[in-house]
């Protein structure tokens, strides 16, 4: 991701790095200091071992000088607790127009959501 008006997005860069006990460490792209790791047109932002993350879907996108841009993005507060049954996973959910209006919302919701998580379950 490119550096916008200011946004804290690094470049994607995935370096891999040899840590003791052969342990390799991957470095993602962040967006204000918390990862974002992409697998297709799903993009997760935060960490899988905090209690929430965010999930965003690509559903559009167009070709903009030989690149694909996204449109319309599903934004989705997830839990991560594995006991957790599937369907009270989602906590919150929106849609937005690009990447930006997206990660902005994003980076709101999971802000509060680690903050203070005793808020989150009365959601």
């Amino acid at each position: 991701m490119a550096e916008k008006k200011g946004a804290a997005a690094k470049t994607a860069k995935e370096t891999e790095s040899k840590q003791p006990n052969n342990v390799i460490k991957t470095e993602f792209p962040e967006y204000k200091g918390i990862p974002l790791v992409r697998s297709g047109r799903t993009i997760y932002y935060g960490n899988m071992r905090d209690p929430y993350v965010i999930m965003m879907q690509v559903l559009s996108s167009s070709d903009t000088n030989g690149l694909s841009v996204s449109q319309r993005i599903s934004i989705q507060l997830v839990k991560t607790d594995p006991s957790v049954p599937l369907t009270e996973k989602i906590v919150k959910k929106a849609e937005r127009q690009g990447m930006n209006q997206a990660l902005e919302i994003s980076y709101v919701w999971l802000h509060r959501a680690l903050s203070d998580p005793e808020s989150m379950k009365k959601s």
